[in-house]
């Protein structure tokens, strides 16, 4: 084989795509760089999903490249997703203009994948799946000057991709204490075999895994001629699979939840619509059911606020893991990126489509632990487009980006806007990075624009701390945050830790104690100690699940601090996921 004609190039996509699928849950295992989240296969399954699922052969090459790169980028989630999918973008970005492409072709077509792959990265770091990528295109150059087929130039190329990936172990400090190489290396070593087993005319089949069809719904609402407020809040869809009968009573059994109901059904899947202020309930009672295909949550009392009652020209945006009360959201007019839980294969939006008492009542039905997956930076692009025609500026707070990736998503995003969109990272997480947003609201009532809110909040990050209290470790170590080992000690030793964040931005263990029932006092204790040291400023209280024992936390706390609590909310899921039931947390900031 001399040339790649176009139904064989697609169909050696599609095959790279399952080949990589079918590795999902071994990339999540030692996906331990840029952070231990266990993700990256979640996050590249998105992505080879999506150019399954929206891609097809077209009439010709070009056209055919343009629908695969499309679709990847749909799809793309997380570091290694978005990494990917602009390699892939740089692949079929070329001019072809034949039906079919020659070795030379490709070569070229991987070197500029290789170029946009590098040109998304904000710091590229050797020993990923960037240097994967580089050495690819170097080992198909050096074969292609060698008398042999171009079968046997991609084989030699793939093996020396391989070679690199066993090698990034030694490259990365984090990933030689781990024993394991680069989980996205790997990713993009799996999809060149694929890709060469495709070519080859061979088929995958798609291993534990149902296609997950995530057709994007548009419905462009609108309230250029309502006035007031939606009755419901938030315009709720999902696609679902089930028994064909079943979907016969969808309409009666969500008119329960809202209004606008719209259900159109075919033999396997279903499509339903439906205005309501209970979405986390609407998908509970779809889960029992049916199989969640995909999903979608707009809040309308947000989009009406910011067409007729916008208060302010910046805007603050934050990511979900910040724990403050809706209320304070609403009056600050806040936008929040939900993240997206995994539970089985089933997606969930946080804070939206899923609630504390789901996530652990689903976990022990389905025998999973839930993994978190970041924000697909192709929704997120056109959130904050959609925001820059309604605002003159924004500032956007997330998580620790030593804890997430969300921080350089969103940084990636934005960069198009320049110093319109300011991103911080808050170096903090829940209740901690709630107070840090709280202060920005403050800071948008003094008529501050996101220049000067940025300056302000970046100040307050190191004066912000965060304790947290967990009942049970199990959770904590199913997350990837704690040590198993370290867990195992704490046990047997009958220790409970307390966690912080150290300035950094990293969990840390605070203060070890003996015995659960003595966490309020150590708490309180460490509040203490930071009193003495500075002034306190505020803070506020959130807890997994036990709101009784959290208030009477609140109680001692402002007795003995003599200062009021900013406000106790319920965690997020994700918060609530990784450290259990029973826990809580305290969080302040000093002056």
């Amino acid at each position: 084989m001399q040339e790649i004609q176009n139904e064989r190039l697609y169909q050696a996509f599609i095959t790279g795509a399952k080949e990589v699928m079918n590795n999902r849950l071994l990339l999540n295992q030692i996906n331990v760089f840029p952070v231990p989240d266990a993700d990256t296969g979640n996050n590249l399954y998105s992505m080879m999903n999506s150019i399954i699922i929206y891609s097809e052969v077209k009439e010709s090459l070009r056209a055919t490249l343009a629908s695969i790169s499309e679709s990847a980028i749909i799809g793309a989630r997380g570091n290694s997703g978005v990494i990917f999918a602009q390699y892939i973008q740089g692949l079929c970005a070329f001019e072809a203009q034949s039906v079919a492409l020659d070795r030379e072709q490709f070569i070229l077509a991987a070197e500029n994948g290789v170029s946009y792959a590098y040109s998304a990265v904000e710091s590229p770091v050797e020993g990923t799946m960037l240097t994967a990528m580089r050495i690819f295109h170097k080992s198909l150059l050096k074969y292609n000057d060698i008398k042999i087929s171009f079968m046997d130039v991609l084989e030699h190329a793939y093996l020396q991709v391989e070679a690199s990936v066993n090698q990034t172990t030694n490259q990365l400090a984090v990933l030689k204490k781990a024993s394991v190489v680069d989980s996205g290396a790997k990713g993009f070593a799996f999809f060149i075999k694929g890709f060469i087993s495709g070519l080859k005319g061979k088929s995958i089949s798609l291993e534990h895994h149902e296609l997950v069809v995530n057709f994007e719904m548009n419905l462009g609402h609108k309230y250029a001629d309502v006035l007031t407020p939606p009755k419901y809040r938030y315009c709720t869809e999902a696609l679902i699979s089930g028994h064909e009968k079943k979907f016969k009573h969808l309409k009666r059994n969500l008119a329960a939840y809202g209004d606008s109901v719209v259900v159109s059904s075919g033999s396997s899947y279903s499509r339903i619509h439906l205005h309501t202020n209970c979405p986390s309930e609407v998908f509970k009672s779809l889960s029992e059911n049916f199989e969640i295909k995909e999903q979608k949550v707009d809040d309308m009392l947000r989009q009406y606020m910011q067409q007729y009652q916008r208060k302010y020209k910046t805007v603050v945006v934050t990511d979900s893991i910040a724990d403050l009360p809706q209320f304070k959201i609403d009056d600050g007019q806040v936008v929040v990126i939900p993240l997206e839980i995994l539970i089985g294969d089933q997606y969930f939006m946080d804070g939206l489509t899923i609630n504390n008492d789901m996530i652990f009542e689903m976990g022990n039905k389905l025998g999973n632990h839930h993994t978190s997956s970041l924000p697909n930076i192709h929704k997120v692009k056109k959130m904050l487009v959609d925001l820059m025609h309604i605002y003159e500026d924004a500032v956007i707070i997330t998580v620790s980006k030593k804890m997430s990736g969300t921080y350089h998503i969103i940084k990636m995003a934005a960069e198009i806007f320049g110093d319109r969109i300011q991103v911080i990272d808050s170096k903090q997480n829940s209740v901690a990075q709630g107070l840090i947003v709280y202060n920005a609201i403050k800071m948008l009532e003094d008529g501050y624009n996101a220049l000067e809110i940025r300056e302000h909040v970046e100040a307050l990050v190191p004066k912000s701390r965060i304790f947290v209290s967990v009942k049970n470790l199990d959770n904590m170590v199913a997350s990837g945050r704690l040590n198993s080992h370290l867990a195992g000690v704490v046990k047997q030793l009958k220790l409970y830790p307390i966690i912080s964040i150290d300035t950094q931005g990293r969990g840390v263990i605070a203060k070890m104690i003996w015995g659960i029932k003595n966490r309020k006092r150590a708490l309180l204790k460490l509040m203490l100690e930071a009193m003495r040291s500075y002034e306190l400023d505020s803070f506020a209280v959130t807890y997994v699940d036990d709101k009784e024992e959290a208030e009477y936390f609140v109680k001692e706390a402002e007795k003995f601090l003599g200062i009021k609590c900013e406000y106790l909310v319920q965690c997020s899921s994700i918060i609530a996921a990784g450290a259990g039931k029973g826990a809580f947390a305290v969080a302040y900031t000093r002056k």
